[in-house]
């Protein structure tokens, strides 16, 4: 009987540890999975509030006509903007960078799987990003513009990028994501409220 007891105390055991080794395994696919979809989940955020803001302000009390605006003339602001955002970066100019962005907490920029929420903390990476670069080229192709609101579109597009730092250069070419939102009072300015790039180098 002694035995028979042992013999369950340690079936016992046994399948608490297969158990417990289940749950850790379990866990660490739950966030390699939630680490793989932090950037999806991001950007489904962000095109929520955006079309969101654009619903609110079109209750507002008392709202101004929208101005109509062809999809001609979405391209042409959404790859002004883009232009603009090359010519900062290949300069490697923080400030003129800093002019492409908006300045409050629902600013989100997402790098490598990595996000970054509100302009301080966007800032540090652009300053480390263009301070560590001697030189920088970009080259955009195949873009492509969806309105989301009457002040709010998205541009897709793909990006190649040659960072140089010291003796190394390196090549990335993927996708880039963003969503521009047209700034009230300031005769049409395009901000980025949202960047998502990412890429495998070569």
């Amino acid at each position: 009987m002694r035995m028979m007891r042992m013999g369950a105390m340690r079936m016992g055991a046994m399948r608490m540890g297969m158990m417990r080794m289940g749950m850790m395994r379990m866990g660490a696919m739950l966030r390699r999975a939630r680490a793989g979809r932090v950037a999806a989940a991001v950007t489904l955020l962000m095109l929520a509030l955006v079309s969101a803001a654009g619903c609110q302000a079109g209750t507002s009390a008392a709202p101004a006509a929208p101005r109509a605006t062809t999809s001609k003339e979405l391209l042409a602001a959404a790859r002004a903007s883009l232009e603009t955002w090359r010519q900062a970066y290949e300069v490697r100019s923080l400030e003129a960078l800093g002019t492409l962005y908006t300045h409050d907490p629902s600013l989100v920029v997402v790098h490598q799987g990595t996000a970054h929420f509100g302009w301080p903390s966007v800032e540090a990476l652009l300053r480390d990003r263009v301070s560590r670069a001697s030189s920088i080229r970009l080259r955009i192709k195949d873009v492509q513009v969806e309105t989301l609101g009457p002040d709010a579109v998205s541009a897709l597009a793909t990006l190649t990028r040659e960072v140089t730092e010291g003796a190394t250069t390196a090549v990335e070419t993927g996708t880039l994501t963003l969503i521009l939102w047209r700034e009230p009072g300031s005769a049409g300015r395009w901000l980025i409220t949202h960047e998502h790039y990412s890429y495998g180098r070569s």
